[in-house]
Protein backbone atom coordinates (compact mmCIF):
# COMPACT_ATOMS: atom_id res chain seq x y z
CA UNK A 1 0.00 0.00 0.00
CA UNK A 2 2.38 2.51 1.07
CA UNK A 3 4.45 1.63 -2.20
CA UNK A 4 1.49 2.22 -4.14
CA UNK A 5 0.48 5.72 -2.62
CA UNK A 6 4.48 6.77 -3.06
CA UNK A 7 4.00 6.14 -6.92
CA UNK A 8 0.69 7.84 -7.38
CA UNK A 9 2.55 10.72 -5.25
CA UNK A 10 5.69 10.95 -7.58
CA UNK A 11 3.13 10.39 -10.74
CA UNK A 12 1.16 13.56 -10.00
CA UNK A 13 4.58 15.78 -8.69
CA UNK A 14 5.77 14.58 -12.17
CA UNK A 15 2.33 15.62 -14.25
CA UNK A 16 2.27 18.84 -11.46
CA UNK A 17 6.06 19.65 -12.81
CA UNK A 18 5.63 19.30 -16.30
CA UNK A 19 2.17 21.26 -16.89
CA UNK A 20 4.41 24.10 -14.35
CA UNK A 21 7.20 23.80 -17.50
CA UNK A 22 4.87 23.79 -20.22
CA UNK A 23 2.94 27.00 -18.73
CA UNK A 24 5.88 28.93 -18.04
CA UNK A 25 7.14 28.14 -21.77
CA UNK A 26 3.79 29.40 -23.24
CA UNK A 27 3.57 32.18 -20.97
CA UNK A 28 -0.14 31.80 -20.64
CA UNK A 29 -0.27 32.90 -16.77
CA UNK A 30 0.64 36.26 -15.27
CA UNK A 31 3.41 36.22 -12.76
CA UNK A 32 1.58 38.14 -9.70
CA UNK A 33 4.49 37.09 -6.78
CA UNK A 34 7.91 37.34 -6.79
CA UNK A 35 9.33 34.35 -8.32
CA UNK A 36 6.30 32.77 -9.69
CA UNK A 37 7.89 32.58 -12.89
CA UNK A 38 10.23 29.84 -11.64
CA UNK A 39 9.97 26.62 -12.67
CA UNK A 40 8.18 24.20 -10.42
CA UNK A 41 7.40 27.03 -7.97
CA UNK A 42 3.33 26.79 -7.83
CA UNK A 43 4.05 22.99 -7.46
CA UNK A 44 6.20 23.33 -4.36
CA UNK A 45 3.39 26.27 -2.70
CA UNK A 46 0.87 23.79 -2.86
CA UNK A 47 2.49 21.55 -1.64
CA UNK A 48 3.90 23.68 1.46
CA UNK A 49 0.99 24.78 2.13
CA UNK A 50 -0.82 21.44 2.10
CA UNK A 51 1.82 20.70 4.76
CA UNK A 52 0.56 23.69 6.95
CA UNK A 53 -2.62 22.85 6.55
CA UNK A 54 -2.34 19.40 7.98
CA UNK A 55 -0.21 19.91 10.72
CA UNK A 56 -2.22 23.26 11.83
CA UNK A 57 -5.33 21.34 11.64
CA UNK A 58 -3.79 18.28 13.74
CA UNK A 59 -2.41 20.85 16.47
CA UNK A 60 -6.10 22.17 16.48
CA UNK A 61 -7.68 18.91 17.27
CA UNK A 62 -4.82 18.09 19.69
CA UNK A 63 -5.79 21.51 21.20
CA UNK A 64 -9.21 20.79 22.02
CA UNK A 65 -11.47 20.42 19.64
CA UNK A 66 -10.66 16.25 19.57
CA UNK A 67 -12.15 14.48 23.01
CA UNK A 68 -11.11 10.94 24.06
CA UNK A 69 -13.43 8.35 23.76
CA UNK A 70 -14.50 8.22 27.01
CA UNK A 71 -15.14 11.90 27.97
CA UNK A 72 -18.27 11.48 29.28
CA UNK A 73 -18.04 8.19 30.98
CA UNK A 74 -18.05 8.84 34.74
CA UNK A 75 -20.08 12.11 34.17
CA UNK A 76 -22.59 11.43 36.51
CA UNK A 77 -25.31 10.24 33.37
CA UNK A 78 -28.29 8.58 34.83
CA UNK A 79 -27.20 5.06 33.04
CA UNK A 80 -23.81 4.77 34.86
CA UNK A 81 -25.86 3.61 37.90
Amino acid sequence: MTRKLVRIALAAAIVAAAADVLLILGDHHATPLWGSGLVGYWPAFAVLWFLVFVFASKWIGKAGVQQREDYYAGKGRPDDE
